[in-house]
């Protein structure tokens, strides 16, 4: 039974936190997106750059 509530408690609370948090997802995409050719040893092994900047 405390288990149980410690999973409720900790759910409810993940959940509240998230909801009082502005993330800026776009942006954090668009950093990801221009940050990961220069940090991904072999980005390009499926796809050219080009096909990946077309993507983008």
């Amino acid at each position: 039974m405390r288990h149980l509530i410690l999973i409720v408690v900790t759910l409810f609370g993940n959940l509240w936190l998230q909801s009082q948090s502005n993330i800026d997802w776009k942006s954090d995409l668009l950093n990801l997106r221009n940050e990961l050719p220069f940090k991904h040893s072999d980005l390009f092994f499926k796809i050219s750059k080009e096909a990946y900047e077309k993507r983008n």
